[in-house]
């Protein structure tokens, strides 16, 4: 049987590289068949279930090949990786265990394990992995990507001056790592004796327009600017940035305002799950709105008491209703899932994803969830989980639109990348959001950033009040947490509660001035 499969896995494999998914399932279900004991079909035929749009049959390939024992390192690295993008965090994080750092696994098998645990928000895991990836790698410009990747992972730990080696020795590697260079700008603010300002202008007359490396260098190249106070260069190149990444993705404004509006429109007929009292499951705090409104400083605050754990930005509601619907996401939420999963006893949803978030608690009674696009699925957070706790982070309109717009988001978040389209989504988001408020009274939470800046104390009180937390003016000095952060505001929360970034616009005033009239700022 043996000598069979191998030549249905040959024919699987071909099929499969050529794209052709539903021949390709096909013979790896004939493998699977012939050789039980090896799971290299099992990940394929998830492979194939999910570009043929059939989620649940892509979770079911998955989780069936987690049981079966003697794998080889790369074919376990393989199947947390598919687990993971399929929303099964938990079951890819006790893939990954049965390994050690320090076992005979691969170079590149160690990288793609810590991309997988960076993905599920294990960074202490992912950190060990990618360490040893990365002090294994000979002198081969190949890689380039292990180091600035372990840069990135140490950023986020806040271990700057290792970092900026590390991406230092991938620009050494690969003098054309543009990720390497916009890392590298990240860590730490330029001054006039440390910069890179006329390199990275080389190295962008060099890229190609409109590609990825020119977003990446361009965005290094406006931060450098910036901060060296070169405001009338670092424009342009900001601009420059746009362009680029418009050309990846654009924005379309006529399908999200239709987004919003029949997302708004089912809220009034959702019907309400069954709260669930078992005292097994946590408690889930979640934490929306946009991105750079203050959602990582919230998620700092309320993770000082002892009963609260940070499950960080999670993607398991977006996974689970998808799952309900049995439709493959398109975006962060797809609106036909969305509408299906509306006539659905919502009580099927919320229980699935309090399974998959469990694990993340430690223990504890809440569970923090701060994913800022979850604003979108509010109405059925509230209905599908009873008990749960919707924080919604609010900021200055100006403030939260710059920061969007200077920041370079790995994906999504397309109407950041020219100041009309971000106004427009941020007035469609609030009219949005102001509406399902109406249509939930009481149940979400506003926290306002400037509130938080002047009156942290009575600010936080009210926060953990809604939570049902008792409060301890402790808790207010979150520039001595040393857990690591992986969003963009991870430098700054370390400074605790501060004004650094307000009115960080003011320079760019009169070039943000349609923006700002749009915005009613």
């Amino acid at each position: 049987m043996k000598s069979r499969a191998d030549d249905s896995l040959q024919i699987a494999r071909k099929a499969f590289l050529l794209a052709d998914y539903r021949a390709s399932q096909h013979f790896f279900q004939i493998a699977s068949k012939q050789d039980p004991d090896n799971i290299e079909p099992l990940i394929k035929l998830s492979s194939c279930a999910a570009f043929l749009g059939q989620p649940r049959m892509a979770r079911s390939h998955a989780l069936s090949a987690v049981p079966v024992g003697g794998q080889t390192p790369a074919l376990l690295a393989e199947l947390a990786d598919q687990l993971s993008m399929l929303g099964e965090s938990e079951a890819a994080f006790r893939v990954i265990q049965k390994m050690q750092p320090d076992s005979e696994v691969s170079i590149n098998s160690k990288a793609s394990i810590a991309g997988t645990l960076h993905r599920i928000n294990k960074l202490d895991e992912a950190l060990d992995w990618i360490a040893r990836a990365a002090s294994e790698v000979t002198n081969d410009s190949r890689h380039s990507s292990i180091h600035a990747f372990h840069g990135q992972i140490l950023r986020f730990h806040d271990r700057r001056t290792e970092a900026y080696t590390a991406y230092d020795k991938a620009i050494r590697l690969d003098p054309q790592n543009a990720q390497a260079y916009l890392g590298r700008a990240l860590i730490r603010r330029a001054t006039p004796e440390h910069q890179h300002v006329d390199h990275l202008r080389k190295m962008l007359a060099r890229c190609k327009p409109g590609s990825k490396s020119e977003s990446q260098l361009a965005y290094a190249l406006f931060k450098e600017l910036d901060d060296l106070g070169d405001h009338a260069n670092a424009w342009p190149a900001l601009e420059k940035a746009w362009r680029a990444k418009r050309n990846e993705k654009r924005y379309n404004a006529a399908n999200e305002s239709a987004l919003f509006q029949r997302l708004a429109l089912l809220t009034p007929n959702l019907k309400s799950g069954q709260p669930i009292s078992d005292e097994a499951y946590p408690t889930p705090i979640f934490i929306l709105g946009q991105p750079r409104s203050g959602s990582t400083l919230l998620e700092r605050l309320l993770t000082q008491h002892p009963d609260v754990s940070a499950g960080g930005e999670l993607f398991d509601f977006i996974h689970q209703l998808h799952w309900c619907a049995d439709l493959p996401h398109s975006g962060f939420v797809s609106i036909q899932a969305a509408e299906r999963v509306a006539a659905q006893d919502l009580s099927s949803l919320g229980q699935r994803y309090l399974d998959h978030i469990k694990w993340r608690a430690d223990g504890r009674k809440f569970v923090i969830d701060k994913l800022p696009p979850n604003y979108l699925l509010a109405a059925f957070i509230a209905k599908a989980i009873p008990q749960a706790i919707i924080i919604h982070s609010v900021r200055d309109a100006m403030d939260t639109c710059y920061s969007q717009l200077k920041e370079c988001f790995d994906h999504g978040y397309e109407h950041s990348y020219n100041p009309d389209d971000m106004a427009d989504h941020y007035l469609g988001y609030r009219a949005f959001m102001n509406r399902i408020k109406q249509d939930l009274p009481g149940r979400i939470h506003e926290c306002d950033h400037s509130d938080m800046i002047e009156n942290p104390d009575s600010t936080t009180r009210d926060l953990f009040a809604f939570c049902g937390l008792d409060f301890k003016p402790d808790y207010l000095a979150i520039e001595n947490d040393q857990r690591p952060v992986s969003t963009a505001s991870s430098s700054q929360v370390r400074s605790g509660i501060n004004r650094e970034g307000v009115g960080r616009w003011l320079p760019y005033s009169e070039k943000l001035e349609s923006m700002r009239e749009k915005l009613g700022a």
